[in-house]
């Protein structure tokens, strides 16, 4: 994943990375970043169970899940979880990464602008 973050062109990213569930949530928390990648497989832990537990904290950023497996179950089980999207890692290409971003962003974005003009 961040081989294709690298060779992403035209866009630039400060990435940060989280080693642990536990740092992960932490940075969920903190709400300091504009997306959130999130690996299914997290040895011991499920990413699935941190997308879950980021939206009961409050994170309201795109949370994209990555699986290494192209997984129907594991899409859907991330959707419902409160993933933004799902990328299977052998379908990861530097352009279609960076898409999957950018639209993420966009559609956070696109739904903040509604929530505030629902206010009036």
């Amino acid at each position: 994943m961040a081989a294709n973050l690298r060779r992403i062109e035209r866009c630039f990213f400060d990435l940060d990375w989280a080693q642990t569930y536990d740092a992960g949530l932490l940075w969920t928390e903190r709400d300091t970043h504009d997306v959130y990648l999130i690996d299914l497989n997290l040895g011991d832990r499920d990413g699935i169970e941190l997308i879950r537990e980021a939206r009961r904290r409050g994170c309201r950023k795109p949370l994209i899940a990555i699986s290494s497996a192209n997984d129907r179950i594991a899409d859907l089980r991330a959707m419902k979880a409160g993933a933004s999207d799902f990328m299977p890692k052998d379908e990861m290409r530097p352009d279609s990464l960076e898409r999957m971003i950018r639209y993420a962003i966009d559609r956070q974005r696109a739904e903040q602008r509604l929530v505030w003009l629902s206010r009036f």
